[in-house]
């Protein structure tokens, strides 16, 4: 688990559907100027102020010189001094795309500081390195806690584009692999959260077949070299892993930021937009050192899009749906499309297979993901509750280790595979643990526990829902973020869970009333009643 985080200039002159979802404040403001958050005199709504502003982009050619622009948003407000006769003020923009001026009728703050145009905290130019820095150096220390190892910040010549990454170290624990990533011809950047499997074949692919020159040995890199061999959408096909990334292609034929996000969605990534930049994070907090404020969106809340949709619990801030992409153009602006969806079989087609076949295929790609995941360059331990799904998980473990001698990430294959696991009060009804300890004691593997009581639950709530940033049903979530400090409190860095079982394998009960309430199999059986 690492995090990221991005700080992208929008384009000017495209801006997607999206975008003008996010802005919730002024968006509209005047002569086309957008992100101007004011109640004063706005396109002349309350009569106490006068605003004007300029867009340099659409004016004439001679505005876009300071001189020429001053002259003409000062000709500009004197032509209503009456709406704001105490006195006035311009800002341009240091490439004088942009002009604002104001003329002020004084009400509350007579005094030098209420004069206008404002200007934000972050300075006079929010896209100077300086500032773009310090910002993105304090998103990345909000969310350190995903990644305590290290942090890096690249930025842009122009600070149009700003990437932060802190870095939990999985792969190539060396300096060769800290983020953010570029490229071997130096053209293009990246941040990666995540881990990219089977990463020895496909670095060798790319080595030998494309002569791509890798920087380090992280398995993060392949994003980089995959997305410059094949481009985007294409590259996603080669991408085996849970990732969220966000890369910068400043290639002349090409220039363009690509966002992405895992095809279940097991990495984080959330995006908004303010003022006038787009913020792309791991967590929402990370967003509030680059200027947003959190404001509940009730509507995600009630309706329950925050889970259902792209929505989440906070106005105006939205998740890169699993197994989608963001292109952020020039051209385009703002465009997110889908890179990938689950297929099924016509339910009408006939199964062939006999049942030890299907339970075969089942096995050989589960063996085949586990082994994988032990991949590493750190301990690999497995959470362990006594259950189908997390017994099978360590069982192919400590298969693997002792007959195929793969080692348990750093470890050697004769390592004893590390187990953790939650310990519930006896009288609760939901203890576990000693079915865990009869499948560790049967599969000779180690196991500890977290004792966890109504106090334990009560103490960690909040911190889970910080971690979160989302509210849940139950307590379960409450209870592995207990179990979460086991691994790291003895020193392992990752963990196999058997996590989507219940998912892909029907576990929840009201999976079979929507299995029997499906129209076609509805349908399939009235045609069988008639014949």
């Amino acid at each position: 688990m690492c995090g990221i985080t991005a700080s992208i200039a929008l384009p000017r002159r495209k801006v997607d559907e999206h975008t003008a979802i996010t802005h919730t404040n002024g968006i509209n403001g005047a002569n086309g100027i957008n992100g101007i958050n004011s109640t004063n005199g706005i396109n002349g709504t309350n009569g106490i102020n006068g605003i004007n502003g300029t867009n340099g982009i659409n004016g004439h050619a001679v505005g876009h010189t300071t001189e020429v622009l001053t002259t003409q948003l000062q000709a500009s407000i004197d032509t209503i001094n009456h709406r704001g006769p105490d006195e006035s003020g311009i800002w341009i923009s240091p490439d004088a795309s942009i002009g604002l001026g104001h003329c002020r009728l004084a009400i509350n703050d007579l005094s030098p500081s209420g004069t206008q145009p404002l200007t934000s905290d972050y300075g006079q130019n929010e896209s100077t390195t300086e500032v773009l820095t310090t910002q993105l150096q304090a998103s990345i220390d909000t969310i350190n806690h995903r990644g305590p190892d290290e942090s890096g910040i690249w930025i842009s010549p122009d600070a149009s584009i700003g990437l932060g990454h802190c870095r939990l170290a999985i792969n190539d624990l060396s300096p060769s692999g800290t983020q953010p990533l570029t490229s071997d011809d130096g053209q293009i950047h990246a941040v990666v959260n995540g881990e990219i499997y089977d990463h020895d074949r496909l670095r060798d692919v790319c080595t030998t077949e494309h002569g791509y020159k890798f920087n380090g040995e992280s398995d993060s890199e392949l994003v980089v070299a995959l997305y410059k061999i094949h481009g985007a959408p294409a590259f996603f096909e080669h991408l085996r892993g849970e990732f969220a990334f966000v890369l910068h292609d400043n290639r002349e034929a090409s220039k363009r930021v690509i966002a992405g996000r895992d095809r279940f969605g097991i990495k984080p990534l959330v995006w908004t937009v303010v003022g006038g930049r787009l913020l792309m994070a791991a967590e929402a907090k990370a967003f509030r050192p680059m200027g947003w404020e959190p404001e509940w969106d009730v509507g995600a809340i009630v309706d329950s899009g925050w889970m259902m949709d792209e929505r989440t619990l906070f106005k105006g801030v939205r998740k890169l749906l699993p197994g989608h992409w963001m292109e952020v153009s020039e051209e385009q602006g703002i465009k997110t499309r889908k890179y990938w969806d689950a297929e099924y079989e016509d339910k009408t087609r006939v199964e062939t297979r006999t049942i030890d076949e299907m339970v075969l295929g089942v096995r050989e790609r589960l063996v085949e993901s586990i082994r994988l995941r032990l991949r590493a360059d750190v301990p690999v331990g497995v959470y362990l509750s006594g259950g189908i799904d997390s017994s099978a998980v360590a069982g192919i473990v400590t298969q693997l280790a002792k007959e195929k001698h793969v080692k348990i990430g750093n470890q050697a294959a004769s390592t004893r595979v590390a187990c953790f696991s939650v310990r519930f009060p006896a009288e609760s009804g939901y203890d576990e643990s000693s079915v865990a300890e009869r499948t560790a004691e049967w599969l000779g593997v180690e196991v500890i526990k977290k004792d966890v009581d109504e106090a334990s639950l009560a103490r960690d709530f909040a911190d889970t829902a910080y971690h979160c940033e989302h509210h849940h049903f139950d307590l379960n979530c409450v209870a592995k973020f207990a179990l979460s400090t086991l691994p790291r409190d003895h020193g392992v860095k990752v963990v196999l869970t058997g996590e989507g079982a219940d998912e892909h394998f029907s576990g929840y009960p009201y999976f079979t009333p929507d299995f029997l309430r499906e129209p076609e199999l509805f349908a399939a059986r009235q045609r069988l009643r008639a014949a």
